[in-house]
């Protein structure tokens, strides 16, 4: 073989795969799929909305709260973080803000219960799986290779919807679906005038990894054990903090790096804007194989779904996703209800 077509053949073995090449490896091999809270896009809160979703609600609601200012968690502490430029307009959008008054945001929030907090937040994370809500983002996963999901969520949609041929590991546990229900919203209510004690769940939410956790150990050595042909890193971000450019799942970062560093098969960032994290694993992982994949899972999950029962149009699985994403944004659940 001549020097010149050596070079050729170097240069087609990282040439961006297509989004059909995906699915076809996703279908005939077995992976390790990282899944982060891009993969239940428009399922529960994302990003900034994960973080104030929960303190717009408490004011929106506010019926009264103690005196005291009580000792923050680490998960309202991080909620807090999000509350620097925020104003009134942002928390009350529909009503006439009129001058001559100032409305005391901080001096409420900092008087959030800790237990309201976290409890709200895991009825929000809890909704899509209580009401059974059928996804296409996990649903697609039935017909893929027998594989690991290493899942960083909460909703409980991965062990719900991935289908018996997988194994799902909750790397930072799951709420109880029950938290969903329409009686749990009341008690929340409630439950936000009252500084009660948080119960114990088992579920890291908000906070960083810690070493020597004996769970997330356990889980992790699972994970490195494994001998994935492909990795897909889908809709997650190792939980990077801006506000202090780290990451707070540094122990997983640190774990996978050390078993995938030269790692020899494709690796796969699929996320709306996955070029940051392509080039922090490509770097730490010392691989040319790390690639960026712009796409949103939730549309990019029925595109599949549609390619898998044949209805197409010979369109690309590229253009499909693109004209979902200006006609029904990028929030959609497929399949999509009634009313939607």
């Amino acid at each position: 073989m001549s020097a010149s077509a050596g070079k050729r053949r170097s240069r087609s073995a990282v040439t961006r795969p297509s989004l059909e090449f995906l699915l076809h490896q996703f279908r005939s091999h077995s992976g390790l799929y990282i899944v982060g809270a891009g993969a239940s896009a428009g399922l529960a809160p994302l990003g900034a909305e994960f973080w104030t979703s929960t303190p717009i609600t408490f004011l929106r609601n506010f019926r009264g709260v103690s005196v005291n200012i009580p000792t923050h968690s680490g998960l309202v502490g991080r909620m807090l973080e999000y509350w620097s430029d925020w104003d009134l307009k942002r928390i009350f959008p529909d009503r006439e803000l009129r001058h001559g008054g100032d409305f005391p945001i901080w001096e409420f929030l900092e008087r959030m219960p800790n237990h309201y907090a976290r409890t709200h937040l895991k009825s929000l994370l809890a909704r899509a799986v209580y009401d059974n809500r059928r996804c296409d983002n996990y649903q697609v996963f039935r017909y893929f290779a027998s594989s690991i999901l290493a899942n960083y969520n909460h909703d409980g949609l991965a062990g719900r919807f991935c289908g018996p041929q997988h194994r799902v590991l909750d790397m930072h546990g799951m709420v109880h679906p029950g938290y969903g229900s329409p009686e749990m919203m009341d008690f929340i209510d409630v439950a936000s005038e009252y500084h009660l004690a948080d119960a114990p769940d088992g579920i890291l939410m908000g906070e960083p990894e810690e070493w020597g956790s004996p769970v997330l150990e356990r889980k992790l050595d699972i994970v490195v054990q494994s001998d994935p042909t492909f990795i897909a890193v889908i809709g997650y971000t190792f939980a990077k903090n801006p506000k202090v450019s780290a990451f707070d799942d540094w122990v997983s970062l640190c774990r996978l790096s050390e078993r995938f560093r030269r790692f020899r098969g494709n690796v796969y960032v699929i996320a709306p804007d996955p070029y940051e994290i392509q080039a922090m694993l490509s770097d730490r992982w010392q691989t040319g194989t790390v690639f960026g994949v712009r796409a949103r899972w939730n549309l990019l999950a029925h595109a599949f779904m549609r390619a898998l029962a044949n209805r197409w149009e010979r369109r690309s699985l590229n253009y499909i996703h693109e004209q979902w994403l200006d006609v029904f944004g990028g929030g959609a659940i497929f399949p999509l209800l009634d009313n939607e």
